[in-house]
């Protein structure tokens, strides 16, 4: 600052007699008050004199005093980020490349409500989807702040959203062919895995399970957008047991090694048949064959002796582990010898 005492009629214009500046003031100082001047050297260091003050009406006035002002150099700025563009969770390291040895602190803003006060290397996580503006703020030791935004800022990407459903719902070693079908928004790529039994790489894969085993199977999808970013769902796939009945109408015992018995033909996992019960009547309802073995079959005789042709009741009483309730059959079968 320069003392200075000026008489006259304001604005004032100031010569520097070092520079070819010049500042307008709208105010008198009557000697006992300082005027500050706010001018832009560059930095380094520089000897000023006032000779010369001119007021509106041409009135001049030699300015008296002279001092050095040292322009101390803004601090150097230029924010750098490895990583700064990828899924979430995005990891990444923050660092400005020209470390100043003079600084006094720096401040990270991260775009994301989250401020870091270090000069040395930073390292977060962006844990959501956007785009995020960073700033760093150095102040030097003398006081001089500068601040400069990382260029291009932080971009995380959006997720995919995996999910899929399945056709039959409920599927069984007798219905074991399962369509999936991806219901995923946002993917383009699919990494289908059905725990150890098989794996596919299309959108909708079509799986034949085990018809011959009861089993639960994990279904994961991974599901990946244009990035390469990943969403992952897990779901089961219960593979039921299934006893399924077929009666025939009729049979004929008469030796030639042909249709010669006659029981209800199982499909299904029989191991897990909990109730087996097979009768047959007469037409007087009288009981003359009855099995719990799912091998045997009636060979058309009671009490050793083959029956009269015509027509018998049956009654069938099945039960598997899977089903809730029993299920019963009864007909007729007709007995050609």
């Amino acid at each position: 600052d320069l003392p200075v005492n000026i008489q006259g009629n304001a604005p004032f214009v100031v010569d520097l007699a070092t520079n070819t500046l010049s500042k307008t003031y709208n105010s008198v100082s009557d000697g006992s008050s300082t005027l500050a001047f706010e001018l832009d050297f560059g930095d380094g260091s520089f000897n000023i004199t006032m000779p010369l003050i001119t007021d509106v009406n041409g009135c001049t006035n030699t300015g008296t005093g002279a001092s050095t002002i040292v322009a101390h150099k803004l601090p150097d700025i230029q924010p750098r980020a490895i990583n700064a563009v990828g899924c979430k969770p995005l990891d990444v390291k923050l660092y400005h490349k020209n470390s100043n040895s003079n600084e006094r602190f720096c401040i990270w803003d991260l775009g994301n409500n989250v401020r870091i006060n270090s000069c040395d290397t930073v390292y977060t996580s962006y844990d959501e989807s956007g785009n995020y503006n960073v700033n760093l703020t150095i102040e030097s030791v003398e006081g001089c702040i500068n601040s400069a935004n990382l260029n291009g800022g932080i971009t995380v990407h959006y997720d995919p959203v995996a999910n899929f459903n399945s056709n039959p719902t409920k599927p069984t070693v007798n219905d074991n062919v399962v369509h999936f079908t991806s219901t995923s928004t946002g993917a383009v790529d699919f990494d289908w895995h059905f725990g150890d039994f098989d794996s596919s790489t299309v959108m909708n894969p079509t799986i034949v399970f085990r018809d011959d085993t009861v089993a639960q199977y994990p279904v994961e999808l991974i599901a990946y957008n244009s990035f390469g970013c990943p969403d992952t769902i897990l779901k089961y796939i219960k593979i039921d047991g299934e006893i399924l009945v077929y009666i025939p109408n009729a049979f004929t015992p008469d030796g030639d090694g042909n249709n010669e018995g006659f029981k209800p033909v199982l499909s299904g996992v029989k191991e897990d048949l909990e109730l087996y019960e097979f009768y047959i009547f007469n037409r007087w309802g009288e009981l003359i064959f009855e099995t719990n073995d799912t091998n045997v079959s009636w060979d058309g005789k009671y009490q050793g002796e083959f029956v009269k042709n015509g027509v018998y009741v049956y009654r069938v009483i099945v039960k598997s582990v899977y089903d809730a309730e029993k299920q019963s059959f009864h007909g007729g079968v007709n007995m050609i010898r």
